[in-house]
C-alpha cells in the first residue's frame, strides 16, 4: 500500500492504473516501469526496475529516458567542478546513502580524500527515500527525478535555519531560466517547495551530516525529488493538484528541454553557487528574491502540526533569518523552518 500526506492510501496496482490511464489521456508512450513512494521520510522511494526507459512527454514528442551510465557520463561533463558524479539503477536513498559517507568522513577525516567535494548521486529508484516531514514521493524511471549533492560547507549555526528558503529560490531561478517562456508561473512555496501556478512540481530536503576537516566547516546534503510526468493522473488520485515537468515544457513551448540532464545540472549548479554566496551574505542576500517568486504572499494560510491547525493568518513575506511572517489578529508572527506543515486557505487564493 502506498501512502501519501495529503490524499488516501493506493495500492501499487492502483497508482500503475493511473499512471497508464493518464498515459492515454496525455497520449504519452505506455512503456513505463512504475516505482513506488511511501511517506516515512524525508525524498523519494521507489520500487521497480528497467535500464533506461521511455520519458513520458507531451502529445508529438519522444524521448527516452537515459540508462544510469549514460545519465551520469552526461553529467559528469557538464558539472566538471564535481569531484564525483554517480548515478545508479537503484539505492535505498540517496540522500542516506551520501550522509552515511559523510558521518565516516567526519569520524575520520584522513579517509576523506583532499577535493572529493562535492558530489552527486542520483539513482532511477530509491526504495527508502525521504522528504520532509516524513512525506515521501510515489514515482518511476522517467516519472520522478529524484538525486542528493553533498558538499563540505562554512555557514554558521545562526545562520542555518535561511538556507532552506535560500536553496528554494535558487531551484526555482535554475528551473526558470531553462523555459523558454511563462517562468513566472514557477514560484516557491515556503519553505521550499517549487511550484506551477500552485500544484507542486519539487520539493528539497537538507540534512547535516556532521563536522567538516576544516575549522568551522560541516557537511551538508541536498536531495530533490521532482516530477517528470504523471502529474495529471497523481491530481486525480490525491485529490489535490500535481504539476510535472512534461506538462510544463509542453505550455511553455520547450517540450526539447525535457531532458533530465539538463533540469540535474542547472539545479546541481546553483545549489554550489548558492552555498558559496550563502555563507557571505545570509539570508539578506535572498530577501527580495524570494518575494519576486512567493507562492504564499497576501495569502490566508493555516499552520498545522501533524494534522492539528492551530494558527491562521495572511503571509506576509519573510524576515532576513528566513522564517515566514504570519500576520495574525495578535500581530506579525515568525514561523521556523521545520516547526509546522504550512497550507493556503482554499477560500483565499492570489
Amino acid at each position: 500500500m502506498i501512502k501519501h500526506p495529503d490524499g488516501p492510501d493506493l495500492s501499487l496496482d492502483t497508482y500503475v492504473g493511473l499512471l497508464k490511464q493518464n498515459v492515454k489521456m496525455t497520449g504519452m508512450s505506455e512503456n513505463i516501469d512504475l516505482i513506488g513512494d511511501t511517506p516515512d521520510n524525508p525524498l523519494g522511494n521507489s520500487t521497480g526496475s528497467s535500464l533506461g526507459s521511455p520519458l513520458s512527454n507531451p502529445p508529438g514528442h519522444s524521448q527516452h529516458f537515459p540508462s544510469p551510465e549514460e545519465l551520469a557520463a552526461t553529467l559528469a561533463r557538464s558539472l566538471k567542478s564535481f569531484a564525483n558524479v554517480s548515478w545508479l539503477q537503484s539505492t535505498g536513498s540517496t540522500n542516506t546513502d551520501l550522509i552515511e559517507l559523510l558521518k565516516t568522513w567526519s569520524s575520520d577525516f584522513d579517509a576523506c580524500p583532499p577535493g572529493d567535494l562535492p558530489r552527486l548521486l542520483g539513482a532511477h529508484i530509491q526504495t527508502a527515500g525521504k522528504g520532509r516531514a516524513g512525506r515521501s514521493w510515489i514515482g518511476a524511471p522517467g516519472g520522478t527525478l529524484m538525486f542528493s549533492c553533498a558538499f563540505s560547507v562554512q555557514i554558521p549555526l545562526s545562520r542555518l535555519a535561511g538556507l532552506s528558503p535560500a536553496l528554494g529560490v535558487a531551484s526555482c531561478e535554475a528551473l526558470r531560466q531553462v523555459l523558454p517562456t511563462q517562468a513566472q508561473r514557477l514560484t516557491v512555496k515556503w519553505p521550499n517547495d517549487i511550484q506551477w501556478d500552485q500544484r507542486k512540481l519539487a520539493g528539497l530536503l537538507l540534512e547535516s551530516a556532521g563536522k567538516g576537516p576544516d575549522a568551522g566547516s560541516s557537511y551538508l546534503v541536498i536531495g530533490m525529488g521532482l516530477n517528470l510526468a504523471a502529474g495529471q493522473a497523481l491530481s486525480l488520485q490525491l485529490g489535490r493538484d500535481v504539476a510535472d515537468w512534461a506538462s510544463i515544457c509542453c505550455e511553455a513551448g520547450g517540450a526539447s528541454l525535457n531532458d533530465p540532464a539538463i533540469l540535474v545540472s542547472a539545479l546541481a549548479t546553483s545549489w554550489a553557487d548558492t552555498l558559496s554566496e550563502y555563507a557571505l551574505t545570509g539570508f539578506d542576500g535572498y530577501v527580495a528574491r524570494f518575494a519576486a517568486m512567493d507562492a504564499l504572499a497576501g495569502c490566508a494560510v493555516t499552520l498545522s502540526d501533524q494534522g492539528r491547525i492551530f494558527q491562521t493568518g495572511i503571509a506576509q513575506g519573510l524576515d532576513t533569518t528566513g522564517r515566514l511572517l504570519l500576520r495574525t489578529e495578535t500581530g506579525l508572527l515568525p514561523v521556523s523552518v521545520g516547526d509546522v506543515s504550512v497550507r493556503r486557505t482554499s477560500s483565499t487564493g492570489k
